[in-house]
């Protein structure tokens, strides 16, 4: 296994490029997953590493020692833990990152069941929040959240760490309001908005009528 212990290695100022400028994730079509446990969630649905960045002495304490017998030998790189702490997103590190090809966010790649539970947001600033929201969307079972005319990327690292993985697990669409209002519309999907001034309590409706 090659063994980068150098910051100023191509491949690692690849990585610092990609974790913090959209546009290299975009151009390249690449993001910087970090943590054995976001990792193997979205090995599970079916995204497949393109490669992997493992410190030793850090995963050696991870709670997913066999991740590393998923992945092909080629694609595992070695990082000394002084480089591994300079580019980790993580106070608290288990030791690893891995590159992956993003999925289609198209809202016409969605698999829906006959009466779908889409939780739609609009303009979302804050990548916490939208990892947040897709953590609530995975407990609550929901069929795929929306995320109309977003004001941050999608794969930022704050929206993969705030949503513990589930980003890789709940089927996200990215679209405008005006195109996801259409494709609901088409579909028969009835909609429901909140906002704070609102004279109705959201936990009295009853959701379940198509």
């Amino acid at each position: 296994m090659e063994i980068i212990s150098s910051l100023q290695n191509p491949k690692i100022k690849n990585l610092v490029k990609l974790q913090t400028k959209a546009k290299e994730r975009r151009q390249q079509q690449l993001v910087v997953v970090e943590g054995a446990r976001e990792l193997s969630i979205a090995m599970a649905n079916g995204y497949q590493p393109q490669a992997v960045y493992v410190c030793p002495e850090f995963f050696a304490k991870s709670d997913y020692p066999n991740l590393l017998e998923q992945i092909k030998p080629s694609l595992q790189t070695a990082l000394t833990p002084e480089v591994f702490q300079k580019i980790a997103y993580r106070e608290a590190s288990d030791g690893i990152l891995a590159l992956l090809r993003p999925k289609s966010h198209e809202l016409d790649a969605l698999q829906l069941s006959d009466n779908p539970f889409l939780i739609v947001l609009e303009a979302v600033e804050k990548p916490g929040n939208l990892g947040a929201i897709l953590r609530t969307a995975d407990a609550a079972k929901a069929d795929a959240v929306i995320v109309c005319d977003p004001h941050t990327d999608l794969y930022n690292p704050n929206v993969v760490r705030s949503s513990i993985g589930c980003l890789f697990s709940v089927p996200v669409a990215v679209a405008t309001s005006q195109e996801a209002l259409a494709w609901m519309k088409a579909r028969n999907i009835k909609t429901y908005a909140a906002e704070l001034q609102a004279s109705n309590w959201y936990h009295l409706n009853d959701y379940t009528t198509p």
